[in-house]
């Protein structure tokens, strides 16, 4: 028998004897091969042994840990409850990225598109429990009634034993695991940015229901009373979600037509900032010279724009670790982390001319 097979067998016993537990972290491989006297090409070897026996599984940088004991002695295709499912309706470039962090730590994602409305979300919810999922990623929806919608949601989802993390958003009404960029604090930055350009009548274009939106609203409200100017209703246009597009662009040019803004900003790239876009076309607006504009989230034009870069891939991996960390030990904590967005500063804001509003 090889020292390789020595060590295999070796570990094997102390998982069934309790000296390493279900979801206990082990040491990492050169740190364990100095403790068993081996190589740690060896123990890598035997690692990868040990994850095809469906004993150990790889976190990435969370490590590597022990898998709960119906996986052992089965390969990572036989165990089929590996599942974690996915409601994400909005913001999906979220999505190759949860499935990959996925895929590297042994799980598989079943996702959903039925996440529009509080009933289909928790029929689906029921519906992943019965099946045995691990555990659910789902962004808070941005529906009328979206904070008694969203606390139901959340309320099923902790009575179904699943665990859980939500994305981009949270429910406004209960504490819940969560990843999300710092929409407030971008927000800030962004208003801040033309209010340094010399912008005095700033306009915001938000959505209307949803944590992200009012966020937003709230960051460009901080930055104007920051600087001494007044909030004012008439430079904040609402919309739903969901307006059609020809519609949101008559509206917005109405708007800007109106209230005469020097600089505008949306809380989204698509369809807001699409919109406006093509808004200040339709009016015969230069960017920038008659209107500054920037969006969250980067969007296609002629000009690079001014924008937010939230940090998307990143929420999405923090997402998963998160999730498989609380599947890993059982725990009850809340835990919400926040990640910071970049300001890019591109061609389609600058300082405002003195008749700025000449060709609206």
């Amino acid at each position: 028998m090889t020292r390789q097979d020595d060590i295999l067998n070796d570990l094997i016993q102390a998982f069934h004897n309790g000296r390493y537990k279900p979801g206990e972290r082990l040491l990492p491989i050169r740190d364990l091969a100095v403790e068993l006297q081996c190589s740690p090409a060896t123990l890598a070897a035997v690692f990868r042994e040990l994850t095809q026996r469906g004993y150990i599984r790889s976190r990435g940088r969370l490590g590597t840990h022990v898998t709960d004991k119906s996986a052992w002695g089965h390969t990572p295709e036989q165990h089929s409850n590996q599942l974690i499912g996915v409601m994400i309706s909005e913001t999906l470039s979220m999505l190759p990225t949860i499935e990959q962090t996925l895929l590297n730590a042994g799980y598989s994602m079943v996702l959903s598109q039925c996440h529009q409305t509080r009933e289909q979300a928790i029929a689906c919810i029921e519906h992943w429990r019965k099946m045995g999922l691990h555990g659910v990623i789902w962004s808070p929806i941005s529906s009328k009634e979206h904070v008694d919608d969203n606390q139901a949601i959340a309320s099923v989802i902790a009575a179904s034993g699943m665990k859980a993390v939500a994305v981009d958003r949270y429910p406004q009404t209960m504490e819940v695991n969560s990843v999300v960029s710092d929409n407030a604090h971008a927000a800030m930055m962004l208003t801040h940015h033309l209010l340094e350009l010399g912008h005095k009548r700033i306009g915001l274009i938000r959505h209307r229901h949803g944590s992200t939106p009012e966020d937003r609203a709230r960051g460009y409200e901080q930055a104007l009373r920051a600087a001494d100017i007044s909030p004012k209703a008439s430079l904040v246009l609402t919309v739903d979600h969901g307006m059609e597009h020809e519609l949101l662009i008559k509206r917005i040019a109405s708007w800007i037509k109106k209230n005469k803004p020097t600089a505008v900003w949306s809380i989204a790239g698509d369809p807001l900032g699409q919109a406006l876009l093509a808004a200040t076309q339709r009016l015969g607006l230069s960017v920038p010279d008659d209107l500054s504009i920037a969006t969250f989230d980067s969007i296609i034009a002629s000009t690079p724009m001014t924008c937010i870069i939230q940090p998307l891939e990143a929420i999405a991996k923090r997402a998963v670790e998160l999730l498989l960390s609380h599947i890993d030990h059982a725990s009850d904590e809340i835990t919400r982390i926040v990640l910071p967005s970049e300001l890019r500063i591109g061609q389609s804001t600058s300082q405002p001319i003195a008749d700025a509003t000449r060709a609206v």
